[in-house]
């Protein structure tokens, strides 16, 4: 059997985005959906010295972007969010114990060879990835044969017979709009992620702050104790939730 997940490509995701990648046998990356205003493509949560959330945005072209694929959005010149989100990263992270190590191995993120968001994005999450020793093959939605009118659920069953998928691994919040019964009638079953987020110490806060980037837990506890943390807590979830197509 050969589950497949499917997700945006987001900017340095938090935990619960390689969990869902680390369970599935190969991940596909959505290149050509549209760019959405308040999602998490070009910009990551993260938290001040003092506690406040904050985000790391990705400066991008607007113009037009809603008749663009997400693979045809390109960073704005003009912009200087590189040198904003290293200023932040600089100010807020300086005096956690991991800043220098982690800054080191991010830092290819910053480079201005980067044309796309989806060079940026992917430079973030294949970083991400290598650090969990995450070995899950990934592709991009573009390179698949597929129908290209597909929406919604019809779209990721699409996508996971394109990739030659047994099973689709689907967030939990998509239950809403999945029909799992046409899932059955092309022999795809449905399985919905469970994910239980973990804690970590978080540097000078009292109260733990969560759903953030998981660079948040990189500069608090290193690369060696979060890839422990990642594992750990997977093998402690409970069985993922296969969906009954009867119910």
């Amino acid at each position: 059997m050969k589950k497949v997940g499917i997700h945006q490509v987001n900017y340095f995701p938090w935990s619960g985005y390689f969990n869902k990648m680390a369970k599935s046998d190969i991940f596909i990356f959505l290149d050509q959906v549209q760019l959405t205003d308040r999602g998490y493509s070009q910009r990551t949560p993260v938290i001040s010295s003092i506690g406040q959330q904050s985000f790391l945005n990705v400066g991008v072209i607007k113009k037009g972007h809603r008749e663009k694929e997400f693979r045809e959005i390109m960073l704005n010149p003009e912009s200087d969010w590189r040198e904003r989100q290293l200023n932040f990263l600089k100010g807020n992270y300086l005096s956690h114990p991991y800043y220098k190590s982690i800054m080191d191995v991010i830092f290819p993120v910053f480079d201005d060879k980067w044309n796309t968001l989806l060079d940026v994005t992917l430079c973030s999450i294949h970083i991400i990835k290598d650090i969990l020793e995450i070995h899950t093959p990934t592709v991009m939605q573009s390179d698949l044969l597929y129908d290209k009118e597909a929406k919604k659920s019809n779209l990721m069953l699409e996508l996971t017979e394109s990739a030659e998928g047994d099973i689709y691994l689907s967030g939990s919040g998509a239950k809403q709009y999945m029909d799992v019964k046409e899932f059955a009638v092309h022999d795809v079953n449905v399985e919905y992620q469970t994910f239980q987020a973990f804690k970590y110490p978080q540097w000078r806060l009292n109260e733990f702050v969560p759903g953030l980037s998981i660079l948040d837990m990189l500069f608090n506890i290193g690369i060696e104790n979060s890839r422990d943390l990642f594992w750990t807590n997977m093998q402690n979830e409970e069985t993922i939730e296969i969906v009954d197509v009867n119910d």
